[in-house]
């Protein structure tokens, strides 16, 4: 069966540009500091005897829009200027369902009255005071800019849809840099942390040898030994804050929940702390190809063993002394990380009496 190949119709996603975003971001803000859009959707409901809903399609910076209605108001404490536009049959629907009175208007092209207008103008100032948010939303006179941050929305009432208009100043627009969201917040969310059970100094002429089926053995000892106990690190990937934890045969207590493990090698540059391997090395010619003496510089390499999963709230919940099962075996998959980034995979192996692992994956990026 033979299918058509076509590009992407990337023209048919919507575009967005930075700095709107960025401005709705700050008028999302600032209304939610001092608006419960939500609540003024169920008290219009109430006040209606209407199903209403309230979607929101886009935000951009604009030309202010023409509409049949247009209402301005203040927001405190921020002092957001906003405006509120809507078509003549929205205006007529809104008027006569809250003074119980026959439609006026039939046609989306038709104008508004006086009247009209000024009851629409009272019946926000109706749902602000049944929100209790009269007090941070002010009506005041129209105001003009030649440039708005404009949002589309469709007013759900009844099941009839209508186009509503909100636009805002952009010049009183402050956006607030996000808070960050604690452990705790995130909830059943799994995370994993890498299980560092070692790390040593490796020269990069040392990884430029490296070839699966070689064993690399770390100048500095594992911190576990055969019987599955010493200490382990619980720490991201490129990360430098770790979770220390003292492990017996396969449990680990928890001793440090913040300790640092920087990918520094705190003089560890000796020959004698410097890793080695041993099998298939590299061609001689493969070696001689670079002698920038940069080559000659150390690096810290840190040996992973598996890996802990836990819920992000469980994370948060960990104390010095807490236990955790790690399920830490000797034959799982081994990955040697450098500043973050894995170079190869492995599995541990004796060398003569030594630790070593055997590389049986190199990364693409080594």
């Amino acid at each position: 069966m033979t299918r058509a190949v076509r590009a992407y119709p990337w023209q048919a996603l919507e575009s967005l540009v930075r700095e709107e975003v960025r401005l709705g971001r700050g008028v999302r803000q600032a209304l939610a500091r001092a608006v419960d859009v939500p609540r003024w959707t169920r008290e219009l409901s109430t006040l209606l005897q209407l199903d209403a809903d309230l979607v929101v399609h886009s935000a951009q910076l604009s030309q202010p829009p023409r509409q049949a209605v247009m209402l301005y108001f203040r927001v405190d404490p921020s002092g957001l200027r906003l405006g509120l536009g809507a078509g003549p049959q929205l205006a007529d629907l809104l008027f006569t369902r809250m003074l119980d009175r026959p439609p006026r208007i039939a046609r989306a092209d038709a104008t508004v009255d006086a009247v009209l207008h000024g009851a629409l103008a009272a019946l926000v100032t109706e749902l602000a005071r049944r929100t209790g948010e009269d007090a941070v939303l002010t009506a005041i006179e129209p105001w003009r800019a030649a440039e708005v941050l404009l949002t589309e929305a469709t007013l759900i009432l009844g099941g009839q849809p209508y186009a509503v208009y909100g636009w805002a100043d952009p010049r009183g627009v402050q956006v607030t840099p996000p808070s960050p969201r604690s452990l705790m917040e995130l909830g059943a969310l799994p995370l994993a942390l890498p299980l560092v059970v070692g790390q040593s100094p490796c020269h990069r002429r040392l990884l430029a040898e490296l070839r699966v089926g070689d064993a690399w053995i770390p100048g500095e000892p594992l911190w576990l030994d055969a019987e599955r106990s010493g200490r382990v690190a619980l720490v991201a990937p490129g990360g430098e804050r770790a979770v220390q934890a003292s492990v017996t045969r396969g449990q680990a207590r928890i001793t440090e929940l913040t300790t640092a493990l920087p990918w520094s090698l705190d003089g560890a540059h000796s020959d004698e702390a410097a890793s080695d391997t041993s099998g298939y090395g590299a061609p001689e010619e493969l070696l001689m190809t670079d002698t920038h003496p940069v080559m000659d510089a150390p690096i810290l390499i840190r040996v992973e063993l598996g890996s802990v999963t836990l819920s992000a709230a469980e994370w948060a919940r960990l104390t010095v002394g807490d236990v955790l099962e790690t399920d830490v075996s000797l034959s799982a998959p081994v990955v040697l990380r450098a500043a973050g980034r894995a170079l190869a995979r492995g599995e541990l192996v004796e060398v003569e009496g030594h630790i070593g692992v055997r590389i049986t994956q190199l990364e693409a990026a080594q």
